[in-house]
């Protein structure tokens, strides 16, 4: 993988504008960083240890996710998904008692004009 795509990922996702602010970041010269680009290379220790949320696979290959999903974060995608799957849940069970209560309404309704005609006759 082209090691300049991979710090220019890396810089935009911490959103730096230009090389000067992002290697300060880095805490390198922005020579050495131009010289990482010139020579397709960079420090793997470096980065990981200044950018803790860089998954160190996509780091070395540049394949998968760029961004590490720790456990915690995993979780709360785990409880989002269930909490969208309960939520169309009950959308559904919402919708089938919207339904039925209708029909009990027309029913209701029904049966009172029903009522009525059998009172008008006696």
């Amino acid at each position: 993988m082209d090691k300049t795509l991979i710090l220019n990922e890396i810089k935009k996702h911490y959103k730096f504008i230009n090389d000067s602010a992002f290697a300060q970041f880095l805490g390198i010269s922005p020579t050495r960083l131009s010289n990482w680009r010139t020579r397709n290379t960079l420090d793997y220790e470096l980065i990981s240890t200044i950018c803790v949320d860089i998954d160190a696979n996509w780091l070395l290959s540049g394949k998968g996710e760029m961004l590490k999903i720790l456990d915690e974060q995993h979780q709360i995608i785990q409880e989002k998904k269930i909490d969208k799957e309960k939520y169309i849940e009950l959308l559904e069970e919402n919708r089938e008692l919207r339904k039925e209560i209708d029909l009990l309404k027309k029913q209701k309704n029904s049966n009172a004009s029903l009522h009525e005609m059998q009172m008008q006759e006696h």
